[in-house]
């Protein structure tokens, strides 16, 4: 998509990093929500929301759960739990956790992508 020239990549540990205040248009985590636990995830979309501009968007990869699992989302949560204490979450949690923190307006936008605006 050539956009390379055009992003900015930060390196940053998740639970310690200070993303800055109103630094960025955009904020893309991936594969990460559902190893973190609820707090942890909290925690770091708050560093998020802080670190983008107003209209900025949070875009979300992440396993959503449904609300009857399958056997393998069953085993992944599982796996999840034992290894981390996390665990795949709903769209619904997600929305819930991110209009806490002051996100504007969620949707989803397939079964592992979400975004977030502020």
């Amino acid at each position: 998509m050539k956009l390379t020239s055009r992003t900015t990549l930060l390196p940053a540990d998740l639970f310690t990093a200070d993303l800055g205040a109103s630094l960025f248009d955009l904020a893309l985590v991936g594969q990460i929500t559902h190893y973190l636990t609820p707090s942890q995830n909290r925690d770091l979309f708050r560093r998020i929301h802080s670190a983008l501009m107003d209209g900025g968007t949070l875009v979300i990869d992440c396993p959503m759960a449904k609300h009857t699992p399958t056997e393998t989302s069953a085993f992944l949560t599982l796996f999840l739990w034992a290894n981390s204490g996390g665990t795949a979450h709903s769209f619904e949690t997600y929305k819930s956790w991110l209009e806490e923190i002051g996100f504007q307006s969620t949707i989803q936008l397939s079964e592992r992508w979400l975004a977030a605006k502020k």
